[in-house]
C-alpha cells in the first residue's frame, strides 16, 4: 500500500512540476530575448552616436577598431557593419568580422526608423538590427548588428535543469516526508490495534474470573450443604452399625449370622462413602504436596462408585511399578481427574457397548527431556462428534441435555493443568468412546 501511495504522488507531482517548469520556461524566455533585444539596440545607438559625433565614417580604420571594441565589451553582439547607400543598394564599409565584411541589403525596405527583425537559420537564431545614422535629420547609413540568442538558449536550459532538479529533490523529500510520517502512522496504528487486542484478552480474563468466581461460591455452598448431609447421615448409620454389632452377638444361626455380616459390610461401605464425602468437603489446602497417583485415582473411583454401580460400568486401573509421587496442590488434581471421570459416566450412560473405565498412569519425557506424568482417562461411550470436538474445551460448551451439564468441566480442568505448565489433550471417535490424556511435569516446586 505504502508504494501505491508513493507512485501516485509522484505520477500526480511530477506533471505539476513539469507544468510549471514549461510554463517558467515560456514567460522566461521572451523576457530574456527582450532584455538581449534592447542591448543590441543600446550598441547600435550608441555606434551611431559616435560616428556622428566623431566623423568616423571618414575614418574607416578607426571605425572598424571601434566595432571591434565594441563587440569584445558585448559578447552577445556577434557581428557589427556599417552601411552606407551606393545607388541601389548599401555597401558594408567597415565591420567586426573580417572574413565577409560585404553584405547587400537591397531588399531591405531602410528608413528612419530603427529595424529589428528575429531570423533563424538552421544552427542559431539571432536579433537583425539596423539603426539609422542620422545627421541633422539626414540618413548617412546604417548600423547593422546581429545579436545571438545563444547564451538566452543556454541560461534557459540551464534553468529547466535545475528546476528540474529541484523538482525531483522536491518530490524526494516530499515522499521522505510522508514516508516517515506514514511509518508513525502505521506504527500508532499497530500499537492502537495491540492495546484493544489486550484489552479484549483483559476483559476476557476478567469475565472468566468473575465467572470462576461465581462458580467456586456455587460449588462452597454446594459443599456446605453435603457436608450437612453427609454428617446428618453419619449420625444414624453409627447407630445403625453399632446395633448390627449387638445383633450379631445374639444370633446363633450361621445363616442369619452371615446375612448380617453382609449388612455389616453394606453399612461399613456407606460409612467409608460418607466419610470421602466428608474429607473431599474440607477446606483445601493450597500448598503443594507430594501425592500419590495411585491412591488418588482408587480414592476417586470410591467416591463415584454408586454411580459406576447403577451402570453396570468396568473400572480398571493401569500403573507402572515404581511410579513417583508429584508435588502438586492435592484438591487441583483431584478436581481435575473427578471432572474428568463425571464426564465419561455420562457418556457411558447413553453407549450400548460394554461400558468400561480405564485409568492409566506412566511417566514420559517430553522433547525438553524433562520428566512427565502422563494420566489417561479412557471410556467407551457415545464419543463425540468431529464437529463439536474442538468446542468442548471452550467455557459452557456442552454435549449434555440442558440441565445436565454447565460446561466448565473440562476447561476448569485445562485450566488446572496449565497452571503447572502441563496440557489436556482430547480424542474421541463417535459412537466408539474419548481418551483424555493429563500430562504435568514433575518438575512443579
Amino acid at each position: 500500500m505504502r508504494w501505491k501511495i508513493y507512485l501516485s504522488l509522484t505520477g500526480i507531482l511530477l506533471p505539476v512540476f513539469a507544468l510549471t517548469i514549461l510554463v517558467q520556461t515560456i514567460v522566461t524566455r521572451p523576457l530574456l530575448e527582450e532584455e538581449v533585444r534592447q542591448i543590441g539596440t543600446s550598441v547600435c545607438r550608441s555606434l551611431s552616436t559616435d560616428i556622428v559625433a566623431f566623423r568616423l565614417l571618414t575614418q574607416p580604420n578607426q571605425l572598424e577598431r571601434r566595432l571591434i571594441e565594441m563587440s569584445w565589451l558585448q559578447p552577445s553582439v556577434v557581428r557589427l557593419d556599417v552601411l552606407v547607400r551606393e545607388k541601389d543598394f548599401y555597401k558594408v564599409v567597415a565591420s567586426s568580422v573580417t572574413d565577409d565584411p560585404t553584405i547587400e541589403v537591397t531588399t531591405l525596405d531602410l528608413d528612419e526608423a530603427p529595424k529589428i527583425e528575429l531570423k533563424e537559420d538552421s544552427d542559431r537564431r539571432f536579433w537583425a538590427i539596423f539603426y539609422p545614422i542620422k545627421e541633422r535629420k539626414k540618413v548617412l547609413g546604417y548600423v547593422h548588428a546581429e545579436v545571438s540568442l545563444q547564451l538566452v538558449d543556454q541560461v534557459v536550459g540551464i534553468f529547466s535543469k535545475l528546476a528540474f532538479l529541484g523538482a525531483f529533490l522536491a518530490i524526494a523529500l516530499l515522499i521522505g516526508l510522508l514516508s516517515y510520517y506514514l511509518r508513525r502512522m502505521i506504527e500508532n496504528e499497530r500499537k492502537l490495534r495491540r492495546a484493544e487486542s489486550e484489552n479484549v484478552e483483559l476483559t476476557e480474563q476478567l469475565h472468566e474470573t468473575q465467572r470462576q468466581l461465581f462458580l467456586n461460591e456455587k460449588l462452597a455452598i454446594m459443599g456446605q450443604l453435603t457436608a450437612s448431609f453427609a454428617h446428618e447421615i453419619g449420625t444414624p448409620l453409627n447407630s445403625v452399625s453399632g446395633h448390627l454389632q449387638l445383633l450379631q452377638s445374639e444370633v446363633k444361626s450361621e445363616g442369619s449370622r452371615g446375612r448380617l455380616d453382609i449388612i455389616n459390610s453394606q453399612v461399613s461401605r456407606i460409612e467409608g462413602i460418607v466419610k470421602d464425602f466428608l474429607a473431599s468437603t474440607h477446606t483445601p489446602a493450597r500448598q503443594r504436596q507430594l501425592v500419590d497417583v495411585l491412591s488418588l485415582i482408587e480414592r476417586i473411583t470410591k467416591l463415584v462408585a454408586p454411580r459406576i454401580a447403577t451402570i453396570r460400568a468396568e473400572v480398571k486401573i493401569v500403573t507402572l511399578d515404581g511410579l513417583q509421587p508429584i508435588r502438586i496442590v492435592p484438591t487441583d488434581l483431584e478436581q481435575v481427574l473427578l471432572n474428568l471421570t463425571n464426564n465419561a459416566i455420562d457418556a457411558l450412560e447413553k453407549s450400548p457397548n460394554s461400558r468400561r473405565l480405564q485409568y492409566h498412569a506412566q511417566t514420559s519425557k517430553d522433547a525438553a527431556s524433562r520428566q512427565i506424568l502422563e494420566i489417561t482417562v479412557e471410556d467407551t461411550g457415545e464419543g463425540i462428534a468431529p464437529t463439536e470436538l474442538k468446542q468442548v474445551l471452550k467455557p459452557f460448551y456442552t454435549t449434555k441435555a440442558p440441565g445436565q451439564g454447565t460446561g466448565l468441566g473440562l476447561t476448569i480442568s485445562q485450566r488446572l493443568i496449565k497452571k503447572y505448565g502441563g496440557r489436556l489433550e482430547l480424542d474421541s471417535v463417535l459412537g466408539k468412546g474419548t481418551v483424555i490424556k493429563v500430562s504435568i511435569p514433575y518438575e512443579t516446586t
